[in-house]
């Protein structure tokens, strides 16, 4: 039922082109633009969410080295909580983005095919 409507969006961005400038590749990105836009925003999400945990790992290792008996583990724990919590969200996101693409591949190929074979 979700490939129906993405076909008719697809035929018509092809069928409004000049035959001697028709682009299948282009007409499947213009009809699969949000989808694509959501995929990479994903991607850009997770990424930065891997790319966040050195940065945390080494303020834990710099709190632990200038540690005073007397301060309060508080703060390491709490940043020791965000890199758990930043690698959950990214092996999530990561695993959301693998599932959302293959998806998006498997449409577009779908309907790329029924539009190769209607002409």
């Amino acid at each position: 039922d979700c490939i129906e409507p993405k076909f008719i969006v697809l035929q018509r961005i092809y069928q409004s082109k000049p035959k001697e400038k028709r682009s299948l590749l282009i007409s499947i990105l213009l009809a699969y633009k949000w989808e694509y836009l959501i995929a990479f925003t994903f991607c850009m999400i997770a990424a930065m969410f891997s790319y966040i945990s050195p940065f945390i790992v080494r303020e834990i290792i710099d709190y632990l080295e200038g540690k005073d008996p007397e301060m309060d583990n508080t703060y390491c724990y709490k940043l020791m909580g965000i890199l758990v919590g930043s690698q959950f969200i990214s092996y999530i996101l990561s695993e959301h983005m693998l599932y959302y693409q293959i998806m998006i591949g498997s449409k577009s190929t779908n309907n790329l095919i029924s539009l190769v074979y209607q002409k």
